[in-house]
């Protein structure tokens, strides 16, 4: 059970007894301390986090189906996987870093390949077997693309604590 004082009926506790004893309120004495400083930089780092958060799996799904579905065959995989990996060149990524996503855009074709190829063993239909694709490898993109983005934010917001 927490202290009396720092409950609501507490505080008119106090409140009252600054009346009787005929002193300056308690809560005008309490206000009168410095403002804390609000780590505005730390809540914009929160903030962006979260919408990047609530757009991931927009993006991992429309990434997918212009990169990975229908790449059935293995020449068809290494082509988008590359084309995935350079086309975020564009959105500012290094030339490396470019190279770099062409691996994990290869794991996401190949889960795609598995689930797709699976899904048309079992059902015999082409559609059911592509969007079941899409949709495994939507998920994988998912994860990993939130599991990136958190590990960056949280190198970002220590940085701006320390």
């Amino acid at each position: 059970m927490g202290c009396f004082s720092e409950s609501f009926g507490g505080a008119i506790a106090l409140q009252l007894a600054s009346v009787l004893t005929l002193q300056a309120p308690i809560a005008t004495q309490m206000t009168e301390s410095p403002p804390a400083n609000v780590p505005y930089d730390s809540l914009f780092i929160i903030g962006f986090w979260l919408l990047l958060l609530l757009g991931i799996p927009f993006w991992a799904k429309l990434e997918e189906r212009i990169f990975r579905q229908g790449a059935n065959t293995w020449k068809q995989i290494l082509i988008r996987s590359t084309q995935f990996g350079l086309v975020h060149l564009l959105a500012g990524i290094p030339i490396l870093g470019g190279f770099v996503l062409i691996v994990p855009g290869f794991l996401f074709a190949c889960r795609y390949k598995y689930v797709h190829d699976r899904q048309l063993r079992k059902t015999a239909d082409p559609l059911q077997a592509r969007e079941a694709g899409v949709m495994a490898s939507t998920a994988d993109h998912a994860v990993y693309n939130a599991i990136l983005v958190s590990f960056v934010a949280s190198l970002f917001l220590q940085q701006s604590l320390s």
